[in-house]
């Protein structure tokens, strides 16, 4: 990585991860847009239940992909080990992906149990789980070799594996679902059709590069295997909790306001994983610069890199904040005609996004954190905004508000976990400040 100014560095790194990761939030939204239209709020609430086994898929490749890439960040010029952390996402990737096929294909009934599948919805949500799971191998390697060939300086080819993938989704949703009429089960075969053009135009760099990528390691190094899932695990959980996540949201909006309240939060949650990705990839595009000055022994560098993506993630947000309170309605109208509908899920998507201001400030910091190397305080946080805050919240607030309060969950959970961030950084420099005036 060369010199150049920071500004231009966060701009390099971070527009290319941002918009990526945004149109792989374009999968998830175009379905939902594609389904909600062509066949119905049911396929809406079907499409919902079967996604969290896409999210955990996403998040153990996440978790490969980031760790690797960060150790490609942090090992610089070490070709050895450039290679042997490559070496680890085929294995690792591909070892995962089998225990998910047999989860999937072998239990079905005990999966769609777990997801909160309901008896009416049950062949929609095979039509739409089954499919998906065959294309999802790739999937995880394309993420996985996304973050790689952007550590590796080639962050705009990243991009453009990334919408080309989604444009070829976009067109074969429409293709299988209105002339064709395959209905949920089109949605799906059209999604595994952009994430294997996105994996075959990845695989060509690495052929033009050369860049040799075995796909069983040459050796083991138990160290570096720590390691990675150490930096990783982190992205992990936040994935992994996300799914999580759905299903008790799935199943606390059926309880407390039934299948049209899982259709609109499917739409809701469609649209905000939209900003959620925004900020992920804000934070993706941060830790390759944060852990290059890091790795350079130039800390004060990398902290005012976190520093201007805090500010940049801020100014983001209120913009995104202000785009919802504004066209809300017209935002769900996209995905549905009936008025009635699009109000109430217009009102839960205002709601839902007063969340954003936390969620930005959360990502950065723990992909900062990651960053650095420092993967367990990253787990810690993942840990508390993902399992420790938002449990109480998901069981409290529904009782005391109902409906209402099931939108504002997810606001309480993550102000929280930024109050703990806040403080616990406080606490640092407070600690910092004591430390150098005994020295003096």
């Amino acid at each position: 990585m060369k010199e150049k100014s920071l500004n231009y560095l966060l701009l390099q790194y971070m527009v290319p991860s941002t918009t990526g990761l945004l149109v792989i939030a374009l999968y998830v939204i175009v379905d939902s847009i594609f389904v909600g239209r062509g066949v119905g709020k049911e396929a809406l609430a079907a499409l919902n239940i079967a996604y969290p086994i896409i999210t955990i898929s996403s998040a153990i490749s996440l978790m490969i992909g980031m760790g690797a890439s960060t150790l490609i960040s942090l090992y610089h010029g070490k070709k050895h080990l450039e290679e042997l952390c490559l070496s680890y996402i085929h294995c690792l990737n591909f070892l995962f992906y089998v225990v998910l096929v047999f989860l999937v294909f072998f239990c079905s009934k005990q999966v769609l149990w777990v997801l909160g599948g309901e008896t009416s919805l049950e062949a929609m949500i095979r039509g739409y789980l089954y499919p998906c799971t065959v294309g999802m191998i790739f999937l995880m390697i394309s993420t996985c070799w996304n973050a790689a060939v952007r550590n590796l300086g080639a962050p705009k080819y990243a991009f453009f594996s990334m919408l080309a993938g989604a444009l070829c989704n976009v067109f074969f949703d429409w293709i299988f679902i209105f002339p064709m009429d395959l209905g949920i089960q089109g949605a799906a075969i059209a999604t595994s059709m952009g994430q294997i053009l996105s994996f075959l135009l990845l695989l060509f760099f690495f052929r033009k590069k050369r860049i040799f990528i075995p796909f069983f390691p040459r050796k083991i190094s138990w160290s570096l295997l720590k390691r990675l899932f150490s930096i990783g695990f982190s992205s992990f959980i936040m994935e992994f909790a996300a799914a999580i996540v759905l299903v008790l949201f799935n199943i606390q909006f059926m309880r407390y306001g039934g299948e049209i309240s899982v259709s609109a939060f499917c739409i809701v949650a469609s649209t905000f994983y939209f900003f959620r990705m925004l900020f992920t990839g804000l934070g993706q595009g941060l830790q390759p610069i944060v852990s290059f000055f890091f790795g350079k022994k130039e800390r004060e560098k990398g902290k005012e890199v976190y520093r201007k993506a805090k500010s940049l993630a801020l100014g983001i947000s209120v913009l995104c904040f202000a785009f919802v309170f504004f066209q809300k309605e017209s935002i769900m109208s996209f995905y549905h005609s009936d008025r009635n509908f699009i109000l109430f899920a217009a009102r839960g998507l205002l709601l839902y996004c007063t969340s954003i201001f936390f969620v930005a400030f959360n990502l950065l910091s723990i992909s900062y954190y990651q960053a650095v190397g420092n993967g367990r305080l990253a787990n810690i946080f993942s840990f508390g905004r993902s399992f420790l805050f938002l449990l109480p919240f998901l069981y409290l607030l529904p009782a005391v508000w109902g409906v209402t309060g099931m939108w504002l969950v997810l606001t309480f959970t993550e102000a929280s976990t930024s109050i703990s961030i806040f403080c616990y950084q406080n606490y640092r420099k407070k600690k910092k400040f004591l430390d150098i005036g005994r020295r003096v």
